[in-house]
């Protein structure tokens, strides 16, 4: 799995302890054993065709609409079970990450949240799915966030899954767990 996709120009998600990694416009089933990679670009080799190379299975297809659930039922496997990974913008306050939105809710690196994602902003954890759209931690919140003006700010990578919404620049999702802090700053 690769830790920064978006380095190599490539998309990623898990299904189970397997991984589906996608090279525009090919997704490649990988074995559970395949390694990570931290940054393929010091690696000095050709990731694409690395992973051609040991993939089980291949398919290729547009990235209209909710392509990742069209790639897991081609390689049938059941779409519920896709695990996601993005990134998340919370504010740091008192060594807590806490939810920029309610100011209340912590993230803690391996605990999973759960709220039902629904439309219209009514549920669910907000996400980016790219590093590069939080990467300045300047993200658009409503205007009642209770911490949007809050400057201590951390950006965790996140898996995420269940029901997910997508919105122009964010995912709602029925579910998130943080896996580690990429980034602390001061906005």
């Amino acid at each position: 799995m690769v830790k920064n996709p978006e380095r190599t120009g490539c998309y990623f998600f898990r299904i189970g302890e397997r991984v589906v990694l996608t090279f525009p416009p090919k997704s490649l089933l990988m074995p559970a054993d395949v390694p990570t990679i931290s940054d393929p670009e010091c690696e000095n080799f050709r990731l694409a065709q690395v992973a051609e190379e040991i993939a089980e299975r291949a398919i290729t297809h547009s990235l209209c609409g909710n392509w990742q659930k069209k790639v897991a039922k081609e390689f049938g496997i059941d779409p519920k079970r896709i695990i996601y990974q993005g990134y998340k913008v919370v504010a740091v306050k008192d060594g807590k990450c806490l939810s920029l939105y309610d100011g209340k809710t912590e993230y803690k690196i391996g605990e999973r949240l759960e709220q039902t994602a629904k439309r219209g902003h009514q549920g669910g954890y907000y996400v980016t799915e790219s590093l590069i759209d939080c990467v300045e931690g300047d993200i658009p919140l409503p205007a009642n966030a209770v911490l949007q003006r809050w400057l201590h700010r951390a950006i965790l990578c996140v898996e995420f899954g269940g029901k997910t919404i997508k919105y122009k620049d964010k995912v709602v999702a029925s579910w998130v767990r943080p896996l580690y802090v990429v980034k602390t700053f001061s906005w």
